[in-house]
């Protein structure tokens, strides 16, 4: 019997494949490395997105092959990272912390060479923007400020 190819998409994945014990996303948590463990014989893939990779469940990113980062600040994701990658070069590992914005690293089995892709422009654009911090930092109250 042939099956079509899933890949699922798991956004925001450190709220429910989660490496803490106490959260409440044990059965989830089971689920999900039980998919990750077994999944390709099936024809089903995960695509794991979290901000916060040092909080996702060790079982689910050991499966991981490939990586795609963007810009991660924290020492304890970046270190996460590090220890989760061994086979990629320490200049390679360097680099999340300075990744401009709409860029990414990319890494793993499925490319040669670790790169720096430019993501591109959303088309249409998303009706969505980063707040301007700075130039909303100090508004008059009557003043209409753009978010």
């Amino acid at each position: 019997m042939k099956c079509l190819p899933v890949n699922l998409i798991l956004e925001e994945a450190h709220r429910y494949i989660s490496n803490d014990s106490q959260k409440n996303v044990i059965k989830s948590n089971l689920i999900f490395e039980r998919v990750a463990k077994e999944d390709k014989k099936y024809g089903l893939f995960l695509l794991i997105s979290s901000q916060r990779p040092s909080e996702l469940s060790k079982t689910v990113l050991s499966q991981c092959n490939n990586f795609i980062v963007h810009r991660i600040q924290i020492s304890a994701d970046l270190s996460h990272i590090h220890r989760i990658t061994p086979y990629t070069s320490e200049a390679t590992l360097k680099k999340p912390p300075s990744i401009p914005t709409q860029h990414a690293l990319i890494f793993g089995s499925a490319i040669n060479i670790p790169t720096l892709y430019k993501v591109k422009n959303a088309g249409p654009p998303p009706l969505s923007n980063n707040n301007k911090v700075i130039e909303n930092w100090f508004v008059d109250k009557e003043q209409e400020f753009d978010i």
